[in-house]
């Protein structure tokens, strides 16, 4: 997460995916041997405001 007016990063974290895979992932995609699929899933937006309320509301610290 970076600060907006500055650009300084003040922290680095993830969200585990929740959204179901039938809301979140593509129909179709194409996939080439020997590479990685990496594909994200959806985050419900519950769980992200939860993790980013401590920075919005207040000091996290």
């Amino acid at each position: 997460m970076y600060e907006m007016r500055t650009g300084r990063r003040l922290t680095k974290f993830t969200v585990d995916g929740d959204e179901a895979a039938k809301y979140s992932c593509p129909v179709t995609y194409q996939y080439v041997a020997g590479q990685a699929v990496e594909m994200a899933q959806g985050v419900k937006d519950e769980t992200l405001s939860r993790r980013l309320r401590p920075w919005v509301m207040g000091s996290p610290r």
